[in-house]
């Protein structure tokens, strides 16, 4: 087996001279079958000092195990292991004789960082309390996609560089010296970006290179089918498991380890992956995901008194219902809308049995995400309409239900879908609406109209160690930027006057979802709407969805709680150990195609050494705990890229986020000019 440095990891700090640990990380590689346990001396002088102090891990670790070979190109780590002392392991294994990782570990975390020492120049820098007071954490990150793969596609080939929004973990490599960090994902993540992640504090040589030796990157490689995700890659990988395992076992040696499995998000596929390693998810299992699903939100909502939109499947439709396609276990012992017709009687019973007189609905598929499954359904014309029999009679009842139901019918080809790619009839690329309606159900829901209408959400995480309302615990609160029904980006905090409602709602949202066992991360999505009644504004808040799992507003939160240090309070507010508040804007769609050929390395560089003064001034301080982090760095040759502003203000957030706007468009135009 051969594991390998990028050679792409390059600088991309301020100063133009290569340090001792850039030469160091020039390209080396090691070959177990060449009689070597360690990798050869890397380019320029002093080769062997280097090689000793930073390209090899650890003198007892090794590239092999079980005498089986993974080829070189799914495999990206930062240093070799050695097999001497890691174990050979059967088919089968027992479980790790570890602690298990909290499931809310970067919010407990943050809220005590003031037992971290955060003079990371200092070499003796050790966190004179770690976490719960175990002294090793490693944490597998599994950042799969695990989304319906027919939706998914939608996305085009560049999906899966979504999977570099879980980098921000790498932070808590730079926080806590007690944290390893066993990264997969199905594109080797390039060096520069790894090093941009590690080294934004400004550390010392010395401490990147500490912080290097608890990182390991992993690509598993699958059967090339397009339409498997990394999590199924992974189970098609014994090879790639068994390195997983023994990683574990070596990073969690010393006293009272823990371990835990972090995913983007639930699925069966990761279900097996915890099984067969035998360590615990931090996340929602699969069959847990119908809670996460459109109608299961509705079925949560519904159970704690939290007000939702007016819609279908409600308590009277068990006849519309019947088991999807899917085949998925969050679908199984669950019955859905998977017809349209049926879709079209539930929404004429709300309009003729409940008097809901929405003239615009909103249809979404069970498993969309992003607002790319939702479909806006115009009904004007039909709710002007009389209905009358042959005699010239009203219609009532259920012979008035019919006759809407049939209009209502002919109507679904022509909603307004909010993804583009998106249609009632399959094109040539892609499934068609109406197909996914039998696979994955459907429901719809009265759209909610207002002279001033917001889409706030709370984040939050389930921890199952704790018991009654201390299990919930608020992470972050937002309002959420959408572009029509699409999620764009999110700023933090949510507005103020209705803040607390929504974080009392969440908190009802939590406790029914921990009835169900389930744990992790979750995020309550709300419309509200502004009213003047009697001379006054009052809100009127409505549930919309659950999320059981990470989403956009999970990076741009976590990356603040753990540069920062704190915690949100109870009203819904995120404050630093000092007690001073902090906000972001963060986007994962900033969108502009003259930035197309752009290189992530390149664009670092630049960013990371300019001179410019107003280019300086965004950069990430230690000092003042302000700045702007990128993400999604993948997407940049694509014209794309994502950012999380954190000011000690929305305001200065907000100023922040404009002004790295101004300098993208300045490169756009500059890059636009020069070709």
């Amino acid at each position: 087996m051969m594991f390998y440095l990028d050679k792409g990891f390059d600088s991309c700090g301020p100063s133009e001279k290569t340090s001792d640990t850039e030469k160091a990380l020039e390209y080396t590689e090691f070959n177990p079958g060449q009689d070597s346990d360690i990798m050869q001396a890397p380019k320029g002088e002093n080769a062997k000092e280097k090689e000793s102090s930073l390209c090899r891990c650890d003198s007892s670790f090794s590239s092999s195990l079980s005498g089986e070979t993974v080829a070189s190109d799914q495999v990206q780590m930062i240093h070799s292991f050695s097999e001497d002392n890691l174990r050979t392991f059967p088919g089968k294994y027992s479980p790790l004789k570890i602690g298990e990782l909290r499931a809310d570990y970067i919010p407990f975390f943050a809220s005590h960082s003031e037992f971290v020492s955060f003079d990371v120049k200092d070499s003796s820098f050790l966190p004179h309390r770690s976490l719960r007071g175990e002294t090793s954490k490693t944490i597998v990150i599994i950042p799969s996609m695990d989304l319906d793969a027919t939706e998914l596609k939608r996305m085009g080939s560049t999906a899966e560089f979504y999977e570099e929004r879980q980098l921000y973990q790498l932070f808590l490599l730079v926080r806590d010296p007690s944290f390893k960090i066993i990264f997969l994902s199905s594109n080797p993540v390039d060096m520069v970006t790894t090093r941009y992640y590690l080294t934004l504090d400004g550390c010392s040589d010395s401490e990147l290179k500490n912080r290097l030796s608890r990182l390991v990157l992993l690509n598993p490689k699958g059967d090339g089918n397009t339409n498997h995700s990394l999590s199924q890659k992974l189970n098609q990988n014994d090879k790639i498991l068994r390195t997983i395992r023994n990683i574990v076992e070596k990073f969690s040696e010393g006293e009272s380890p823990s371990c835990g499995l972090s995913f983007f998000c639930g699925s069966d596929s990761n279900d097996e992956i915890s099984n067969k390693l035998k360590v615990r998810s931090l996340e929602a299992n699969g069959r847990h995901l119908y809670f996460g699903s459109k109608q299961g939100s509705r079925q949560i909502f519904r159970k704690c008194g939290v007000p939702c939109a007016p819609g279908t499947p409600d308590i009277e439709d068990d006849d519309l219902l019947s088991t999807p396609q899917s085949g998925d276990s969050w679908s199984r012992n669950h019955r859905f809308i998977c017809d349209p017709h049926n879709l079209a009687i539930g929404i004429a019973r709300q309009i003729v049995l409940k008097n809901v007189k929405s003239s615009k609905w909103v249809v979404k598929l069970n498993q969309g995400f992003s607002g790319k499954g939702n479909a806006c359904l115009n009904l004007e014309e039909i709710l002007k309409k009389k209905y009358i029999d042959s005699n010239g009679l009203p219609l009532y009842g259920n012979d008035l239900v019919n006759a809407v139901a049939q209009d209502i019918e002919m109507e679904f080809p022509n909603m307004n879908f909010e993804c583009k790619t998106s249609s009632w009839k399959r094109d040539a690329t892609h499934a068609g609406y109406a197909e996914q309606i039998p696979r994955l159900g459907v429901i719809a829901e009265a759209f909610i109209e207002g002279s001033v209408v917001t889409s706030p959400s709370v984040q939050a995480v389930i921890d199952p160690k704790l018991v009654g309302e201390h299990r919930i615990e608020i992470l972050s609160t937002h309002e959420q930027v959408l572009s029509g029904q699409v999620y764009t980006g999110c700023i933090n905090p949510a507005s103020e006057p209705y803040r607390s409602q929504i974080v009392k709602y969440t908190k009802k949202i939590g406790e029914a979802l921990a009835e169900e066992s389930i744990v992790g991360h979750f995020s309550s999505d709300f419309i509200a709407v502004k009213q003047c009644i009697n001379g006054i504004d009052q809100w009127t808040i409505k549930a919309i969805e659950l999320n059981l799992r990470q989403g956009g507003t999970t990076h741009p939160y976590s990356t603040m709680a753990i540069l920062c240090g704190g915690h949100t309070d109870f009203d819904g507010v995120f404050r630093t150990k000092e007690g001073r508040q902090r906000s972001y804007v963060a986007t994962d769609n900033y969108i502009d195609h003259r930035l197309k050929g752009l290189k992530s390395k390149d664009f670092l560089r630049e960013f990371s050494s300019t001179s410019d003064p107003s280019i300086r001034k965004l950069r990430w301080s230690e000092d003042t705990k302000t700045g702007v982090i990128f993400h999604l760095l993948p997407f940049l040759e694509y014209g794309k890229i994502g950012f999380t502003a954190i000011g000690e203000t929305p305001e200065e957030a907000d100023l922040l986020f404009k002004r790295v706007s101004d300098m993208l468009i300045d490169i756009a135009e500059k890059k636009s000019h020069s070709s």
